[in-house]
């Protein structure tokens, strides 16, 4: 985790992922999830790996609050993903971003293969649901502040074709963040989970 804050791998394919939605460049949008997909699918096999020789303590209490899927989880990510297109809009140092951006998927994947390689399969799925809110909550972020600082492509067919893309990114992911904060509180993910 603390490698991948200083490192931040998968800043690039969240900002490319938001670009590529805000340009309306399907390629971009292509390499970008397969990039991310695949830094967060190896942070998930060496996880389920090492869970295999570490003895997982549910005690602790900064794994089981990976489990706990709270709406503050959402803002962090949602200001990282802000903060990650605002540092690339502005041409600013981005160490601060990754290291945002890295709390917000890292210890939840880690987290999620831990519990998968040890057979706790709801407390998985938990992991699981707060990983994919916080990526969802990163690229909407980010298209929101690409949209705000007018970053579009110039050709004008280019143009309706990105804002096509971006209405349909956008809308897919309120309604799915929209859906998990319904969740979160019908269900009450985000009280603290215990293994008894």
């Amino acid at each position: 985790v603390i490698g991948a804050m200083v490192i931040a791998p998968l800043l690039g394919p969240v900002l490319g992922f938001s670009m590529g939605a805000a340009l309306g460049d399907f390629k971009l949008l292509k390499r970008a999830s397969v990039t991310l997909a695949s830094g967060i699918g190896i942070a998930l096999v060496s996880a389920w790996i090492l869970s295999f020789f570490l003895q997982i303590d549910l005690e602790s209490r900064e794994l089981m609050s990976r489990a706990e899927v709270r709406l503050d989880g959402l803002a962090l990510a949602m200001a990282a993903g802000g903060a990650a297109a605002l540092s690339l809009t502005r041409a600013q140092a981005s160490a601060l971003v990754g290291v945002m951006v890295a709390a917000a998927l890292l210890p939840p994947g880690a987290a999620l293969g831990l519990f998968v390689g040890s057979g706790y399969w709801t407390l998985a799925m938990r992991a699981g649901l707060l990983l994919s809110l916080n990526v969802v909550a990163l690229v909407l972020a980010a298209l929101i502040v690409f949209r705000l600082r007018k970053i579009r492509p110039r050709a004008w067919i280019d143009q309706k074709n990105a804002d096509r893309a971006v209405w349909i990114n956008a809308v897919l992911s309120v309604l799915l963040l929209a859906a998990a904060t319904a969740l979160i509180l019908w269900l009450d993910l985000g009280a603290a989970v215990s293994v008894g």
